[in-house]
């Protein structure tokens, strides 16, 4: 197996998202790879063909999200000196966004967080984890927040 030259890892303000941001940047700090952190604006369907007039709480809720994402990776520079390159994208689904990220920067490996949903609640919701496990060409690393 050859170590990944590019890590992708799909972040938020989650604790897993959180999670998956640590552990891609503690990777890359072992290997050299370069990282590239992916927020996905998946806005919902409803917002976007208009049966819903809440685009303003949308927009300032992924306008907050990205100012906190913005000094995550800045921590994260600092403490591990590994350079991150934060990409805010728009993508019909995260899974979607963070695939076609890997795919533009030729990612050897994904990271991504798991919340650890129980099987119903994975069946019902789906997740971005479970999309991306099933369906991503690229190799998938999937990481637990600490409990």
């Amino acid at each position: 197996m050859t170590l990944p030259t590019a890590i992708v890892v799909g972040t938020d303000e989650s604790p897993a998202g959180k999670a998956a941001l640590t552990a891609a940047t503690e990777l890359a700090a072992a290997t050299g790879a370069r990282v590239v952190a992916v927020h996905v604006r998946a806005v919902p369907a409803s917002v976007e063909a208009g049966y819903m007039d809440a685009s303003g709480v949308v927009e300032d809720a992924f306008t907050e999200i990205e100012r906190e994402l913005d000094d995550d990776v800045a921590r994260v520079r600092q403490a591990t000196g590994v350079e991150v390159e934060l990409r805010h994208v728009h993508a019909d689904t995260a899974a979607h966004g963070i695939d076609l990220v890997a795919d533009e920067v030729g990612a050897g490996l994904i990271v991504v967080g798991s919340v650890g949903h129980s099987l119903i609640g994975t069946l019902l919701l789906g997740s971005v984890t479970n999309q991306l496990v099933r369906h991503s060409p690229h190799a998938v690393l999937v990481v637990r927040p600490p409990s």
